[in-house]
């Protein structure tokens, strides 16, 4: 990706920064020269399939080697994050403030589930992470800041548009999510992603808007079925248990335990891990796993329940930036002096 590429990302999210910001009492937003604009929704057809019944939920597409590394490269050449308080506006602030929050915890007060299954060094690691995450931002905690703000945005369907953010997040950047999920806004009636907004568009329109995700088509197709079930068998309500969650199209374990842990501010939910969490924590050797679900029921073998949200936001931001697949920056990193992989990852792993 070229410097104008960079340039015109950057623009496109800061655009969403400023919306964002303004809905919750900022500035209004100043739009650029080539600001996204608001084309109303097709009237909705019915029975494009030309039949009844629900569309098969596809299978798990995988994520490959090859994609963490282009992901990562577009990731490294992309405008750094700012650090805590680096602007003004009020979204960015409420992503420092949950920051502040989530990595100020008392470390040395917590006890792990299970003494046998902690790792020796644990706190002291974890107590350098929040320092170093404390200080450095990554683009996780603007989709954390992003989730936590639906809240008290005056959305309509808070954790329907939650879910909606979360499908359109799995194998893409948080930033093209998240720009995917302005264009679904400008879409949308009173820019309400709300759960008759999805139940209604023409599943091309949904794709339209987020086509600029990986996987577009099938995400596009698991957010029309869910907004369908979700009216339909839960009168617009999404479920909050995860086992529910993880019965509608698209929603793994991933997604289930973070819409209910984020979304819900269920602390006591499943551990978020994805591949950024399974690779960090792997090389800490915290775990021997293979996959992501192996890894966090490892983690919650022996994680505080006070820690949940928090560790996979400090090992996540690691593994954005820090912390990758390919040549990791061991030179950079705050716990290198306590990591048994530190200098000795030279291919992906």
């Amino acid at each position: 990706m070229d410097d104008g590429d960079n340039g015109e990302e950057s623009r496109k999210l800061d655009d969403f920064f400023a919306q964002f910001a303004y809905q919750k009492g900022g500035d209004p937003p100043q739009p650029s020269d080539r600001s996204l604009g608001r084309r109303p929704l097709k009237k909705a057809r019915t029975d494009r399939s030309g039949g009844s019944g629900s569309p098969a939920k596809p299978k798990a597409e995988k994520l490959t080697v090859q994609m963490e590394e282009e992901e990562e490269e577009e990731e490294a050449s992309a405008p750094k994050m700012p650090k805590a308080a680096d602007k003004g506006s009020s979204v960015l602030s409420e992503r420092d403030r949950l920051r502040e929050k989530n990595f100020s915890i008392d470390v040395d007060s917590l006890e792990p589930l299970d003494d046998s299954a902690a790792p020796d060094n644990w706190k002291e690691i974890v107590s350098k992470l929040q320092e170093y995450r404390y200080e450095n931002a990554a683009t996780v905690d603007d989709f954390h800041a992003f989730l936590v703000g639906l809240q008290s945005d005056g959305v309509s369907t808070p954790h329907f548009t939650a879910l909606v953010a979360c499908i359109l997040s799995v194998q893409c950047r948080d930033e093209v999510a998240l720009r995917a999920m302005q264009t679904l806004k400008d879409r949308s009636p009173g820019g309400d992603v709300n759960v008759d907004f999805i139940y209604e568009a023409p599943l091309d329109d949904i794709e339209d808007c987020v086509r600029q995700c990986n996987f577009y088509k099938t995400k596009a197709k698991h957010i029309k079925e869910c907004g369908r079930l979700i009216k339909e068998r839960y009168r617009s309500q999404v479920p909050s248990d995860a086992n529910s969650l993880k019965e509608l199209p698209g929603v793994g374990p991933k997604i289930a335990y973070l819409v209910q842990s984020v979304s819900f501010g269920q602390q006591d939910s499943g551990i978020v891990v994805d591949t950024h969490a399974h690779r960090v924590a792997n090389r800490l050797k915290w775990c021997n796993t293979k996959h992501a679900e192996q890894t966090r029921k490892a983690l919650e073998g022996w994680v505080p329940v006070d820690l949940r949200i928090p560790l996979p936001l400090l090992l996540i931001g690691l593994g954005q930036n820090i912390c990758v697949t390919r040549s990791p920056k061991c030179g950079e990193c705050p716990i290198s002096s306590l990591c048994p992989s530190a200098g000795k990852i030279s291919s992906p792993s």
